[in-house]
């Protein structure tokens, strides 16, 4: 009997801990727009792609989250300036960032910029990017 009991709390936490939210919400500031290297939209292999210019290598991009909404996805991207202690050259490079969002599905993206090298600040803003977005 105890150990039938036993398993039912496990098997309930199970189901408790697996509906549990995976994190908060990222924090969107609407009102400001993006003012980060240019973003744009692309297609590749049938999945939404997002292209960037940065000015120069030391740039870094990544896909830290993909939410789903009402009647669209939201991807939120981070753009982390280059390192201040290096040199780098200033020539416009090209990264693309692979969604895994079909193609023929709405998307809206969000970005947010920032500081590179040793800098703590890993909690700005995501502001949303309407060159890179199929909903307004």
């Amino acid at each position: 009997m105890m150990l039938r009991s036993a398993a039912a709390a496990l098997a309930a936490a199970t189901v408790l801990i697996g509906c549990q939210s995976s994190g908060t919400a990222p924090t969107i500031a609407e009102s400001a727009p993006y003012d980060g290297p240019p973003i744009t939209l692309t297609e590749s292999s049938g999945s939404h792609v997002g292209s960037v210019e940065a000015p120069s290598p030391g740039w870094q991009i990544s896909r830290d989250r993909i939410l789903e909404a009402k009647g669209h996805t939201r991807i939120f991207v981070s753009l982390t300036e280059p390192d201040p202690r290096f040199s780098y050259a200033q020539v416009i490079v090209t990264q693309n960032i692979l969604t895994n969002v079909d193609a023929d599905k709405p998307i809206r993206v969000f970005a947010r910029v920032l500081p590179g090298g040793d800098s703590k600040v890993k909690d700005a803003a995501y502001r949303p990017v309407p060159t890179a977005s199929t909903v307004r």
